[in-house]
């Protein structure tokens, strides 16, 4: 009985790392957790930063034609 429990355990416990991201490769990872997310925050920020650009100069238009 103990014999058939242990088959395919390597097979279960490999997937289940790999399901839980303990098995990715150093530079998979450190891309997943430090590059996007840097990634995300510049894209945001640019994203902001074009929004103020135009609500700046649709204000200065108005002010300048009215």
């Amino acid at each position: 009985m103990a014999k058939e429990e242990m088959t395919g355990m390597r097979e279960r416990v490999l997937t289940h790392m790999a399901d839980l991201s303990l098995m990715q490769k150093p530079l998979e990872r450190e891309v997943r957790g430090e590059v996007m997310p840097w990634l995300q925050g510049k894209i945001t920020s640019y994203d902001c930063d074009n929004i103020s650009i135009e609500d700046v100069s649709g204000l200065m238009l108005n002010l300048g034609i009215g």
